[in-house]
């Protein structure tokens, strides 16, 4: 058999200095952190004090806090002043005795202006700051353990002008003024990740709602509540869905979506409050022409992917974002049908192939970067969602969703990584799934299948043809469960499930007649770029006559590259 040699790294991502990076490994825990600030907005600085509850399981004299660019003014270990060095990016604190089981109290005092990342002070009315600690952004504002991998509870206690509001995670248990300032308290009862730590404060306005028992909170800049009804009106339904097809109640106690200006990517899902960019702010008018519903949908679902249960490391980020982006979709399909579900999921093929054909391709699950903000891109986000898409055909959607209700309460309030989201899947189907997750996660490239067929009168035999000619940074022959579908005008049909696994298969299927339309994955269930070879009149029929959006979309992508009068004609039509 022939053997195409393939890099199983994919092409052009990586450059000669990059190293493979691995999780971090802290020898101390935190149990919990509070973070006390007052914002000076006019100065771009805020004061603070970082309070740590620590343990560890081995025994250390130290730990390290990641820290850029502070200013460090006292160190304390249970009350008591201690000895610490400061580089300018790790904080280093020593205890007299070592730190063992017993939890013990760091409290770091320090101040910070104008921050690099992780805290924007957007000038101009109304004024805003706001917190982004993705990736690993809240160091150059706060002394923190920023990774990930290690999950804890929180609390923030945000000193701000008096006319102002402030917002962060969990429930607000005080709210009170201080001669100028007004004090805002707030506590999230359950652990997650640092880089999930949020803020948003200045002049901003509040509406609140309540769907079951979780409180609502729309919160937008001064000025701009008229828009809030518009544009937050399906988040009620957002989070029932959610709910019920996850098989696991919305986590927390408050949902908040917090709009600022300037925000410097479309969304983030903090742990119960994402922070927005403005423009996703809709009137009745602008929303004849756009959703905010992809958006909201999106961040939502990381409530669950991301926040819920999160990656053990960036080269696990599909976990996050693959999640949200086949979430979001089925979103869509919950709220507009399934023609809009099948588009949208074909245009995150697209979104995909055209990064894979521009730019580079990697595996999905890739630890050899040198930022983490570079596993971020199209493979993490659209080819991963339509893998899970695939994933769900594969093994059945009722499977699946148990499956994920499985994975989800295994790891709530943890860490995960691909394979624990393999043995759950595994756990419930009942069947082996490395083969796949080889496959699609931990190899580069994509499935390509050019299909052709042709009708032998005499013995009334159909043969269609299906060669993988994907490039040589995929795996040199997919394993493909492949729906075929003939049909004929009259409404009678034959449909077959076959298996493919070499670069070039025939398929035989006995008809009684030439058939009027010849399909393999009408349905859209399979990752794969089709490329069919039909002869134009069949491609028009299809356009024209047939059921299936997909191979509509194909038709048209065919067609769009001739040029006679009667392909230009069917493509107006």
């Amino acid at each position: 058999m022939y053997i195409q040699a393939y890099t199983k790294g994919g092409r052009g991502f990586t450059f000669p200095e990059y190293k493979a990076k691995f999780p971090r490994e802290p020898r101390y825990r935190i149990k919990h952190y509070k973070l006390e600030i007052r914002i000076y907005y006019s100065e771009k600085r805020i004061d603070g004090v970082a309070e740590l509850d620590v343990y560890s399981e081995e025994g250390v004299n130290y730990i390290e806090l990641d820290a850029v660019d502070l200013e460090i003014k006292d160190v304390y270990v249970d009350d008591v002043k201690c000895r610490y060095e400061y580089d300018g990016r790790i904080l280093t604190i020593f205890f007299k005795r070592r730190l063992g089981r017993n939890v013990r109290h760091v409290k770091v005092v320090y101040s910070v202006k104008e921050p690099q990342y992780g805290l924007f002070f957007i000038e101009g009315e109304p004024e805003i700051v706001y917190s982004q600690g993705e990736t690993e952004w809240h160091r150059y504002w706060m002394p923190i353990y920023d990774y990930p991998n290690m999950k804890f509870t929180t609390e923030m206690v945000i000193h701000v002008p008096k006319e102002w509001k402030a917002f962060s995670n969990g429930d607000l248990i005080e709210r009170r003024d201080e001669g100028g300032w007004s004090v805002w308290h707030y506590r999230f009862d359950y652990p997650h990740s640092s880089y999930l730590i949020a803020l948003a404060a200045g002049r901003l306005s509040v509406v609140e709602d309540y769907v079951d028992d979780i409180k609502l909170e729309y919160i937008v800049p001064e000025g701009k509540e008229d828009l809030i009804k518009t544009t937050f009106q399906n988040t009620p339904d957002m989070i029932k869905f959610y709910s019920e097809w996850t098989g696991v109640k919305y986590p927390y106690k408050v949902y908040r979506q917090a709009v600022v200006r300037e925000f410097i990517v479309g969304g983030m899902e903090n742990t119960s409050i994402t922070i927005l960019t403005d423009r996703v702010l809709l009137d009745e008018h602008a929303r004849l022409d756009q959703w905010s519903e992809p958006l909201l949908s999106h961040e939502l679902s990381h409530q669950w992917f991301g926040d819920l249960v999160t990656c053990r490391d960036w080269s696990h980020i599909w976990l996050n974002e693959s999640f949200a982006t086949f979430l979001e979709a089925l979103y869509l399909r919950h709220w507009r049908g399934l023609d809009e579900y099948i588009y949208e999921i074909y245009n995150h093929l697209r979104s995909y192939l055209g990064e894979y054909q521009e730019w580079y391709s990697r595996p999905i699950v890739y630890r050899i970067y040198e930022n983490p903000e570079e596993m971020f891109d199209k493979h993490s986000y659209p080819k991963g969602g339509v893998i899970l898409h695939m994933l769900m055909n594969l093994i059945g959607e009722d499977v699946f969703r148990k499956a994920v209700k499985t994975y989800l309460n295994s790891r709530k309030f943890d860490n995960a990584d691909t394979d624990d989201f393999r043995k759950a899947l595994e756990k419930v189907y009942g069947k082996p799934l490395e083969w796949f997750f080889e496959q699609f996660l931990y190899n580069a490239g994509h499935p390509v299948l050019k299909v052709r067929y042709a009708y032998d009168r005499d013995s009334k035999m159909l043969k269609i043809t299906i060669m993988q000619e994907q490039g040589e940074d995929s795996p040199e022959a997919y394993k493909l469960p492949l729906d075929i579908r003939v049909e004929y005008d009259d409404g009678k049909s034959i449909s077959r499930g076959v298996w493919v696994s070499e670069r070039v298969e025939n398929i035989y299927v006995k008809c009684p007649r030439k058939p009027d339309y010849v399909y393999v994955d009408p349905e859209f269930k399979v990752f794969a770029v089709i490329e069919p070879d039909y002869p134009t009149e069949d491609l028009i029929r299809i356009l024209l006559k047939g059921r299936y959006l997909y191979w509509k979309l194909l038709a048209v992508k065919k067609l769009g590259k001739e040029s006679s009068t009667k392909v230009v004609d069917a493509l107006y039509q």
